[in-house]
């Protein structure tokens, strides 16, 4: 009986001490940063410059945007980029790449001709045909 009682209350102890208290500290922490608010301020005539003479050179809006500490946003608007947005493919589209590939081109030559890139045209033809 009192081994029972002895285990009873070490399994207590122990759900108490692990299980039924809130841990301390959360297990994953996220931390962000407050927004800076040198993004909300207007560009300089200096950054203005920086920024064109950058793009000339070939930096990504990515790259200016670390090299300069400004949003990749805020430089896309001083650039008049607008983001690529993803090209809406007709259903004919997806008949002229089966029919062209069933006339024995590759899918580099579908691509080419049709203005999509090789994968686009490769996946087009097995979504249409359901075979390799």
């Amino acid at each position: 009986m009192t081994f029972l009682s002895d285990t009873v209350k070490s399994l207590s102890y122990l759900l108490d001490k692990y299980v039924r208290t809130e841990p301390k500290t959360p297990l994953i922490t996220a931390v962000k940063p407050p927004p800076s608010d040198r993004n909300y301020l207007p560009l300089s005539e200096d950054e203005v410059k920086r920024i064109s003479e950058l793009r000339k050179e070939g930096h990504s809006t990515y790259s200016i945007a670390n090299k300069t500490g400004r949003s990749r946003y805020l430089i896309a608007k001083q650039l008049d980029i607008t983001p690529k947005r993803r090209k809406f493919l007709s259903p004919s589209v997806m008949n002229d790449v089966v029919f062209v590939r069933d006339k024995g081109r590759s899918f580099e030559d579908i691509g080419k001709e049709l203005g999509i890139s090789t994968s686009t045209a490769y996946r087009l033809y097995r979504k249409a045909t359901d075979k390799p």
